[in-house]
């Protein structure tokens, strides 16, 4: 609704005034700006703030779609190198994090009907899928200008 009413303005989701301390890139480019957010969403009106922005930045019909299309703008593929679901001894967890909740919360919003359960599988397959091919072409993208012998 806030997207209907804003865009019969002329106005974006960007353009809403951020609080103090709203990460100055998005997506987060790595570990240390993740932590920062972490930190930034420990205080509840921050945490609400980031919850409705997300939950407004997104319009899909399907969860999975809205689960995805968060996940995209809130994390760089660098940084979902270093993420998993659950938390390993090589990657952190987002399901006891600020920033898994605030995905779960923000897609709630927008799918009332949907479990937490639900929306957790879709961000683990989303941190898994296709991360070792992103990665790969990246490293093409960064090494195309250079000549090969």
């Amino acid at each position: 609704m806030l997207q209907k009413l804003m865009a019969s303005q002329g106005l974006s989701i960007e353009a809403i005034p951020k609080p103090k301390g709203w990460p100055d890139k998005l997506p987060l480019p790595g570990e240390s700006q993740f932590f920062t957010f972490e930190l930034f969403l420990s205080k509840q009106s921050n945490f609400d703030f980031a919850v409705n922005y997300f939950a407004n930045s997104t319009g899909h019909r399907d969860f999975a779609e809205t689960t995805r299309d968060i996940l995209k703008e809130l994390i760089s593929r660098k940084l979902k190198e270093r993420l998993n679901w659950v938390g390993s001894e090589k990657k952190f967890g987002l399901k006891q994090r600020n920033t898994g909740k605030l995905v779960i919360a923000a897609v709630k919003m927008r799918h009332d009907r949907v479990s937490p359960a639900e929306v957790g599988t879709v961000i683990s397959v989303w941190l898994r899928n296709n991360l070792k091919k992103q990665l790969e072409s990246e490293d093409e993208g960064e090494n195309a200008d250079q000549p090969t012998n």
